[in-house]
């Protein structure tokens, strides 16, 4: 069921490049143990290290954007998106939300409240994978706190 399915807040730009940009794992410090569907939760930080991935972009800040699966967690990735020394937590069947949902973040898995409706993620579409620099799909960004790096600033 939807409504069971935990929350994890992702710095930006991370949880726009999972749910956009086909990133398949996130690199942690520790290892889940969930397995499973989980809200993808953009957070309102901002790592200025990543600003190239939405170069000429914007992003949704502070909102639920999305799910994705976690299949499992590695600790030598081959993904071009693992970090070495790091845990990297396997993501798999990513899907966008049509218009994000905007709660507080946390740290760890959380739970949402009860007020706010999900949908199942199965009954959800994958977003169309965009060329880094590209932004989220129009539809993903309306009505949304918006995050427009200046890549001058935050060359990688």
């Amino acid at each position: 069921m939807a409504d069971d399915y935990p929350v994890v807040t992702y710095r930006a730009p991370w949880a726009h490049a999972i749910i956009y940009l086909g990133r398949d794992v996130d690199n942690r410090t520790w290892a889940a143990e969930y397995r499973g569907w989980h809200w993808v939760h953009q957070g309102k930080a901002v790592d200025p290290a990543a600003a190239h991935l939405v170069a000429g972009g914007s992003l949704t800040l502070g909102a639920i954007i999305g799910a994705a699966r976690i299949t499992g967690v590695a600790r030598a990735s081959a993904s071009p998106w693992a970090e070495p020394g790091l845990f990297q937590w396997e993501l798999a069947d990513a899907v966008y939300l049509p218009r994000p949902l905007y709660l507080r973040g946390q740290q760890n898995f959380f739970r949402h409240p009860a007020t706010l409706e999900l949908p199942d993620p199965e009954s959800l579409s994958a977003a169309p994978l965009a060329p880094p620099g590209a932004g989220a799909p129009a539809a993903a960004r309306r009505g949304a706190a918006v995050f427009s790096p200046d890549v001058r600033r935050h060359r990688a």
